[in-house]
């Protein structure tokens, strides 16, 4: 989907009038990317060595999942010749999951692939950080990212694209206190999810504990526990929906990259989705199929759009009872059931 950049909007007019600048992309930022890394220079110890997949994890909050490292001769090397990301530089995902940014942080050390990521440094005092980062991630700054990207089977965002974008900059103070504003609540939202983080620890903590460790023990609480399978509790949903047959509508798409991306559908029209996906049901939970063993388990609460769908990469998981909805949930983020699904799954991507 591409917006319509033909006549200034009221709103850009609006801002300008109140003082906002309209520049380039590359007049307030060196825009680059690195130099190549080959496979066989990758190491078991030495500097991290990031892709899209560490920089939308590190976006995300979550841990590294898979660590590689090229040694630390290598990446001086690069460093006194070319330079290596420093603190308050930005990285953006420039292939696949697109317009995923990532500001270094202070005393981080690690190098990243080029082709994946495009390095934004050198800010000029035009241009704050911290404000690019909120664009970046603003409707409007994905808007002009969307209209910058190439390619039709797999779109992309190149280094003269972005050197080409056009923003409208506050002044300084301005936004420095945009900035501030946004990093408060993105702070508080960063403790919601710690503190949701704990209490699903300890949900699946007794579900292990109850429901499944205790089926090896002999005592009175197992024999008291009936064995049951998941259909006895929920419904496997499997509506096809085609979306092209309705190109000008716009559809809720949940897919493995919008799960990755801080679990937020991806607004798109029919025209744009080639494939067929399955309806999503509310008080439903998404369960993936490909690579279990990084377990993809998406809660799908109440007041969903009618036009939500999901890729056939997942599975529709509809509890027979909402009473029933947080166990199941817990019982299929379980390591146990993660383990399962693993042993289960088939070919080089670890396909269920």
């Amino acid at each position: 989907m591409k917006f319509n950049q033909d006549k200034p909007s009221t709103f850009t007019k609006t801002l300008k009038r109140a003082g906002w600048q309209e520049v380039k992309l590359g007049e307030v930022t060196d825009i680059g990317s690195s130099k190549r890394i080959f496979y066989n220079e990758y190491v078991n110890r030495g500097v991290p060595f990031y892709r899209s997949k560490e920089i939308i994890e590190k976006y995300n909050g979550k841990d590294i999942s898979t660590r590689l490292y090229i040694s630390n001769e290598k990446f001086l090397k690069i460093k006194r010749k070319f330079g290596a990301p420093s603190t308050g530089d930005i990285l953006l995902t420039s292939v696949g999951t697109l317009g995923i940014p990532y500001i270094v942080k202070q005393g981080e050390i690690f190098y990243f692939k080029d082709g994946n990521l495009v390095w934004f440094k050198n800010f000029t005092k035009n241009l704050l950080n911290r404000f690019l980062y909120y664009w970046i991630i603003s409707p409007i700054g994905k808007g002009e990212l969307q209209n910058a990207t190439i390619g039709s089977t797999q779109s992309a965002l190149t280094i003269q694209g972005l050197n080409n974008l056009k923003l409208i900059l506050p002044p300084l103070p301005e936004q420095k206190a945009i900035a501030e504003v946004l990093s408060s609540i993105d702070d508080k939202i960063y403790l919601l999810h710690r503190q949701n983080k704990t209490l699903e620890d300890m949900a699946q903590t007794l579900v292990m504990r109850w429901f499944i460790h205790t089926g090896v023990e002999n005592n009175k609480e197992t024999e008291m526990l009936e064995e049951i399978k998941l259909s006895d509790l929920a419904n496997h949903k499997k509506v096809n929906i085609k979306p092209s047959n309705n190109p000008e509508t716009y559809y809720y798409h949940y897919n493995i990259p919008s799960f990755d991306n801080s679990k937020t559908p991806i607004k798109e029209l029919g025209k744009d989705i080639k494939s067929n996906k399955y309806k999503v049901f509310e008080q439903s939970i998404l369960v993936s199929k490909l690579n279990p063993r990084f377990p993809r388990v998406w809660p799908i609460f109440k007041e969903i759009d009618n036009n939500a769908v999901c890729s056939t990469e997942f599975q529709v998981v509809q509890p027979k009872n909402d009473k029933a909805f947080g166990f199941i949930y817990c019982f299929l983020k379980s390591k146990w059931v993660t383990n399962k699904l693993i042993s289960s799954a088939s070919g080089t991507s670890g396909r269920l």
